[in-house]
């Protein structure tokens, strides 16, 4: 992890959850859900999640942020036996720069033992652009990274 970080404080509410606050009083909360349900071999992978829950202005570019994130990613690698897999949201159709944004983050998480692979789902309707993260140390990783290609195959929507 690059030693320039200057993260905001932040507090842990339950397991996975954490939130902080911005000099400008914005409130984020970050979270990591739990993926069993969608393979056998997801037993410690996390989806992550982050979102702005109140804002006292319209929220400001702020590398901050960015560095925060990066410091509560780097909480789920302290077992080497954890993946997060990262899917951009397409909802509003912005999924592509969400997914730039997230690369320019894992390059400033700056960990050479977390791996990454990137996969995009097209349909006719819409695009997914997804990441999975793991440990080059992961006893699971070849298990792993074949359940999230197959997934990412599918449009992250599980066989029946």
């Amino acid at each position: 992890m690059s030693s320039s970080l200057h993260p905001y404080s932040y507090v842990q509410n339950g397991e996975l959850a954490y939130e902080f606050t911005t000099v400008n009083g914005d409130v984020y909360v970050a979270y990591f859900l739990d993926m069993a349900a969608y393979s056998p071999y997801f037993t410690d992978v996390y989806t992550f999640n982050f979102e702005l829950r109140d804002s006292n202005t319209i929220p400001q570019q702020d590398g901050r942020v960015a560095d925060t994130i990066c410091v509560i990613m780097r909480r789920i690698f302290e077992s080497n036996r954890n993946a997060v897999i990262i899917i951009c949201d397409n909802t509003d159709h912005r999924e592509q720069g969400r997914n730039r944004l997230f690369q320019q983050w894992y390059a400033r998480f700056g960990d050479p033992s977390i791996y990454k692979i990137d996969r995009q789902y097209h349909s006719e309707y819409y695009d997914i652009y997804s990441s999975l993260l793991i440990h080059e140390q992961n006893p699971n990783r070849e298990h792993i990274e074949a359940a999230f290609i197959q997934l990412s195959e599918y449009g992250f929507i599980p066989e029946e």
